[in-house]
């Protein structure tokens, strides 16, 4: 598989299980360049993925459809443990932007007004189900995102949605694995209004050599996660400094 097909692939898985799971359609990048500035507040308010590592291995050959089937070659893995590691470094590389403050997340966590916020159900997609980042919980509409932007006092609030896999390219039977991180991102400010959205994809560079057809090793690639995390943050930030 071609890195543009593993792009395209995880991609639009992530705007369907997206739009399912909070009902908001990003397509393209948008971007409302009056919501920006170098005194502008940012503040994450919401992180969530889908609990499964997905993987694309299982498609490769008869055995590796076979294998699939077999609950001991479950070609998924527990997200949980990858979110939880992936929010420092998600506001690592977000507060690196030139055109907003980013809130701390230990700020928003530990304000009064954040805990008394009460989040909406999660919901499931196709045999997953929507988890949230240690701490942080789940704000569907845009009318909760106005409500916490206006409360907190910043000039806009996102969500963050993340979505973990393992995308697996073969010449013959010697295959890599590569680790993929979708992010999306949707900033909210105090009249409803979304002030910048879109969704990309990426993989880390060098992919862990494979043979033959089995079950992706989920630990051994775990790092991979990250450094696809960095990657796709810092695209957004790129595609971000083109728009202002």
């Amino acid at each position: 598989m071609s890195g543009k097909a593993i792009k395209i692939s995880a991609t639009v898985i992530t705007l369907i299980a997206f739009f399912f799971t909070t009902g908001f359609l990003i397509s393209k990048l948008k971007v409302d360049s009056n919501a920006f500035g170098k005194n502008k507040r940012f503040a994450i308010v919401s992180i969530t993925s889908l609990n499964k590592i997905t993987s694309n291995q299982g498609q490769a050959g008869v055995f590796g459809a076979i294998k699939a089937i077999s609950k001991k070659y479950s070609f998924s893995s527990d997200a949980r443990p990858v979110v939880r590691k992936m929010v420092p470094i998600l506001f690592q590389e977000m507060a690196k932007s030139r055109h907003f403050r980013l809130i701390t997340s230990r700020s928003i966590l530990n304000s009064r007004i954040y805990k008394n916020t009460k989040g909406a159900k999660l919901k499931g997609f196709m045999g997953t189900k929507m988890i949230t980042a240690p701490g942080y919980k789940y704000i569907k509409s845009k009318s909760g995102f106005k409500k916490l932007a206006k409360e907190l006092n910043v000039d806009a609030v996102m969500l963050v949605h993340v979505n973990y896999g393992v995308a697996t390219s073969w010449i013959g039977p010697v295959g890599k694995n590569y680790g993929t991180a979708t992010v999306t991102v949707l900033a909210v400010d105090q009249n409803g209004k979304s002030v910048w959205s879109h969704t990309v994809v990426e993989k880390n560079k060098k992919g862990r050599r494979v043979f033959g057809i089995g079950p992706a090793d989920f630990k051994a690639i775990e790092p991979a996660f990250y450094e696809a995390t960095r990657a796709a943050i810092r695209k957004h930030l790129k595609k971000l400094d083109k728009k202002l």
